[in-house]
C-alpha cells in the first residue's frame, strides 16, 4: 500500500510526526525545569534525558524537512532516507547523554 505514495512524502510525513513527539517531549522537559524552580514540580534525571533525545528529534526532524525540500545535487532521496533513518537513532541518543551528564548542573 504504501508504494503509491512517494518517498518524498512519506519522508516529509515522518519528519512531521517525529517533529511533533520530540518537540512534545522536550516542551514538557522544559515546563519541568521551569516548574521546579517555583518547587511545583521535581526535575529529575530523567527529564533531563527526555528533554535532550526530544531535542535530538527536533534536529533530525527539521534536518529531514530541510533537505527533502532541497535535494542536494548527487544525492538521491533513498540515500537521505537512509542517512536519516540512522541520524533518527544516534543524534537523539547523543542529546539524551547530553542532558543526562547536564542534569547536574541544571538541577543545581
Amino acid at each position: 500500500m504504501t508504494d503509491f505514495i512517494p518517498l518524498e512524502r512519506r519522508i516529509r510525513w515522518g519528519a512531521l510526526v517525529l517533529l511533533a513527539m520530540s518537540g512534545t517531549s522536550m516542551v514538557l522537559a522544559i515546563v519541568s525545569w521551569v516548574a521546579s524552580k517555583f518547587d511545583i514540580l521535581p526535575f529529575t534525571q530523567a527529564t533531563a534525558v527526555l528533554g535532550g533525545i526530544g531535542f535530538g528529534g527536533v534536529l533530525v526532524a527539521v534536518y529531514w524537512l530541510v533537505q527533502v525540500r532541497s535535494e542536494p545535487v548527487g544525492v538521491s532521496v533513498k540515500t537521505l532516507a537512509a542517512l536519516g533513518a540512522a541520524m533518527v537513532i544516534t543524534i537523539p541518543a547523543m542529546c539524551g547523554i547530553a542532558g543526562y551528564l547536564a542534569y547536574p548542573a541544571l538541577a543545581g
